[in-house]
């Protein structure tokens, strides 16, 4: 599940965004291993950065946010989307083709077939409902951190 863009501009240099994003974040990409003392997680690329909210073993399956760094005249502009955590996404597919090879091997099929890819489809639809309060963290993150302002 794809977001709609997001611009946001902030007056900082591309240097400067990029130092405070590397002192607010773990660099662990996808999947911390421990309890993290910073707010987020990620990667920093060349010319943008995929974060997360960090927090620390609960809800992994949580929206990443994927961004690029452009540099203006005056500050740079940080355009990105959220987008489902790609081992939720494997999940979603595993599950879908877990229930179609049901439906194509099976003689009879019953209703008790259909409990557990309920659970866990269940499982990723209410951990992505969570997400929305990462998403307002992220946003929230960038208004204090980089003092942002929608574009």
């Amino acid at each position: 599940m794809i977001s709609k863009k997001i611009t946001l501009k902030t007056n900082l240099s591309k240097d400067e965004c990029i130092n405070e994003l590397e002192r607010s974040m773990e660099h662990d990409a996808l999947w911390p291993q421990g309890t993290c003392d910073n707010p987020i997680n990620g990667k920093i690329k060349k010319n943008g950065f995929i974060i997360y909210r960090n927090l620390n073993h609960i809800n992994k399956l949580q929206d990443i946010f994927k961004a690029t760094i452009t540099e203006l005249d005056e500050g740079i502009e940080i355009s990105g989307r959220f987008i489902m955590n790609p081992f939720a996404f494997a999940m979603l597919i595993f599950v879908s083709v877990f229930i179609m090879l049901g439906f194509v091997f099976s003689s009879k099929i019953e209703i008790s077939d259909f409990i557990i890819p309920s659970l866990l489809i269940g499982f990723v639809y209410f951990a992505q409902r969570k997400s929305s309060d990462d998403r307002a963290f992220i946003l929230n993150f960038f208004r204090t951190k980089l003092k942002t302002t929608n574009k």
